[in-house]
Formats: structure tokens, C-alpha cells, sequence
């Protein structure tokens, strides 16, 4: 059976409440009756309520004080404010303290029903949408819950395939192509358990449970160690990629491994949008107007328009290119390198190439530089 709608009455005059209570009851509505502002609180914090009726002109708490400290309480429940004062200061000053209708005395009964009817069917509204907000923030976790296991479950498997693999690569019996079929095998091996080590992390990384563990690492080298892992990519494919040189050291205070995945999932993404003959460009420089290092991947792609560019960043977004041809999802790794950016206290944004194609820049903190 479906339960009524429930009314605080709140009225320092007994006769009435009687009267509001005369006119409700018969719709079916429930009454609950407070004599003060205190009482009425009280009520509000044991008590499932759907409407307040709050008469304005009380002893001690008016009904004006009331509303303010029931709206910081409860935002969404509904109160009407009713008062024999018929100024526009005094709508005015209930407005501001979250009153969301107002009654005047005498009240006409058909206009109480009808103000009460609009309320109750807003504020049940939103308690079915709150209600479903629950059901699927529950259903949400379950299944990243389940995702975790999973993929979790997925690490040992796959270290047998890549343990066999090389026991594979090392044999003197293997044919050239099949050499080659080994090779490509253990890349996708490869990423797949970066895949892996990304949806965990990143699962981590939005639960803000995981903290870095940073060291002074210098830049240079830490780009070189991720673009020599990206490099068999390229077999094949005709790009070009270049690693240019700061002419001074830059030293970091970051996450090695951490760093070393984004900067391998953004060449990831470059590699599958540069064209053949296209070029890829890695490079890092100090930020002269901050203590933060930064270091951009470029591609000569076709480009990412603007309305889509902070979009890119988002967990299985589906991007189009400039050209109006469809880019396709960006899957995790972006999402990644966000995530692992801003816990390293930077940022990370894309910008267009000149002459065609997108750069992907992040910041990361120097090492012995105060903030």
C-alpha cells in the first residue's frame, strides 16, 4: 500500500494547525503537528517528511529563522511559508531563506490544495530520482567491483603466455617469420597487461586510493626508457618518431612507472592516428612561469576539433577528427593519463599541430623547487 504524503505543520496556534489539518486530511495527506521552530527541527531529523506548512510569525524562532537553518538541512524538502504579513520585503526575505511558495492569511482552500498537490508531486519526483541515483551508484560499483576482479584475475595468465613467449624468441628453431609472429605477440602481451595495469590503477586513482611514491628521476631519461618499449610499434607502419633533447638536464620529482604509462599511452594514441609517412615528436622543456616540467607528444594526424578536445580525456570517448571522420573511442589510456597527471599535482590538455595534427602536453614538478 502506497504510503501518504506527509505534512509538517508548523504553528505556535493550535487552531491553526486544526484548520490546515480540516482542509488536508480528507486529500489524503498525513499530519504532523509542531509548536515552535525547535520542535519542527526536531521532527525534521527523526522524521520522514515530504512538505513543511511554516507559519511565519512565531515566539522565540521565527518562521524565517526556521527556514534557513531547515533548508541547509534538507535542500529539496519543500516549505510553504505562511503569513498574514503581505509586504514584497517580506516575500522577499522568505525567498532568501529557501521558502519555495507562500500562503497569505486568510488562505483560500482551493489554492492550499493546489500548491500542496504541485510540492508533493515535485518533491516525489525527486525522491524517485534520488532513489534511482542510489540504485545505480550501487550497480556502478558492483560492477567495477567485479571489473577489478577480473582483470585482476587476468595478471597470471598472462605472465605464463609472456614467459612462454620468450622461452619461444630464445629458441635457435624458430623460422624468420615465425620470429616475427613471436615478436608481434609479445607486443600485444605487452599492452594488454598495460591495459590491465591501467584499469587497476585507475580504479585506485578514482577511489583516491592510491598514493605515489615520488623520486628525483631525470626527464630525459625516463622518456627515453617508455619511447624504447613503444618503438616495435612502429615496424611497418612507415612513422617517423623523434625524441628531441633538452640542451639542459630536468630533473623531476615523480613515479617513474607512473610516468613511464603516460607517456607510453600517449604515444599508443599517436601511433594508431599518424598517418604513413607521418612523424611523431617527443619533447620536454622547463616551464619558465612555473616549477613544473613539461613534456608534449606530437602527431601529424588529422587533428582533434576544439568542441572535442577536453572531451578525449573521458573514459571510452568517442572523438571525430577534423576531417569529420571518426576518430573512434579513446578507450582507458587517456583517462589514465589524467588521472596519473593530477596525482602528480599537473595538468594535461591536447592542442593543435602546426601544420596538421595534435600535441598532448602535461606538467610534472621539478625536483627541488618549492611550489
Amino acid at each position: 500500500m502506497k504510503a501518504k504524503p506527509v505534512i509538517l505543520v508548523v504553528d505556535d496556534q493550535p487552531l491553526n494547525i486544526e484548520l490546515l489539518e480540516a482542509y488536508l486530511v480528507p486529500h489524503g495527506y498525513e499530519i504532523v503537528k509542531a509548536a515552535s521552530g525547535q520542535e519542527a527541527l526536531e521532527i525534521i531529523s527523526n522524521s520522514r517528511i515530504d512538505l513543511i506548512l511554516l507559519d511565519v510569525m512565531m515566539p522565540s524562532m521565527n518562521g524565517f529563522e526556521v527556514c534557513r537553518i531547515l533548508k541547509k538541512r534538507a535542500e529539496y524538502l519543500p516549505v510553504i511559508m505562511i503569513t498574514a504579513l503581505g509586504s514584497r520585503d517580506s516575500r522577499l526575505k522568505g525567498i532568501e531563506s529557501g521558502a519555495d511558495d507562500f500562503l497569505s492569511k486568510p488562505f483560500d482552500s482551493t489554492e492550499l490544495k493546489l500548491k500542496v498537490s504541485n510540492l508533493i508531486k515535485i518533491k516525489t519526483l525527486y525522491d524517485k530520482v534520488e532513489n534511482n541515483y542510489r540504485e545505480i551508484k550501487v550497480l556502478d560499483e558492483m560492477k567495477d567491483s567485479l571489473t577489478s576482479f577480473i582483470v585482476h584475475d587476468l595478471r597470471s595468465p598472462l605472465a605464463g603466455i609472456m614467459g612462454y613467449l620468450g622461452l619461444l624468441a630464445m629458441s635457435n628453431k624458430l623460422e624468420k617469420q615465425d620470429s616475427i609472429y613471436v615478436e608481434k605477440a609479445t607486443q600485444s602481451v605487452i599492452m594488454l597487461t598495460g591495459m590491465i595495469a591501467n584499469l587497476l590503477d585507475m580504479a585506485k586513482m578514482e577511489n583516491n586510493e592510491m598514493v605515489i611514491n615520488a623520486e628525483d628521476h631525470e626527464m630525459n631519461e625516463v622518456l627515453s626508457s617508455a619511447i624504447k618499449v613503444m618503438t616495435p610499434m612502429l615496424n611497418g607502419k612507415d612513422i617517423q618518431l623523434f625524441h628531441e633533447n633538452p640542451k639542459k638536464r630536468i630533473m623531476v620529482k615523480i613515479q617513474k612507472d607512473l610516468v613511464e604509462r603516460i607517456v607510453q599511452n600517449l604515444l599508443s594514441n599517436a601511433i594508431r592516428y599518424t598517418p604513413k609517412l607521418g612523424i611523431i615528436m617527443v619533447e620536454s622543456r622547463r616551464d619558465e612561469k612555473s616549477p613544473y616540467a613539461v613534456v608534449s607528444v606530437s602527431d601529424s594526424g588529422s587533428g582533434i576539433p576544439d568542441e572535442h578536445k577536453q572531451k578525449v580525456f573521458d573514459k571510452f570517448a568517442t572523438v571525430e577528427t577534423k576531417e569529420k571522420r571518426i576518430r573512434g573511442s579513446t578507450g582507458l589510456g587517456l583517462t589514465f593519463c589524467k588521472l596519473a597527471v593530477e596525482l602528480h599535482g599537473g595538468k594535461i590538455w591536447v592542442e593543435d599541430r602546426n601544420g596538421g595534427g595534435s600535441v598532448f602536453r602535461f606538467t610534472l614538478p621539478l625536483a627541488g623547487v618549492e611550489k
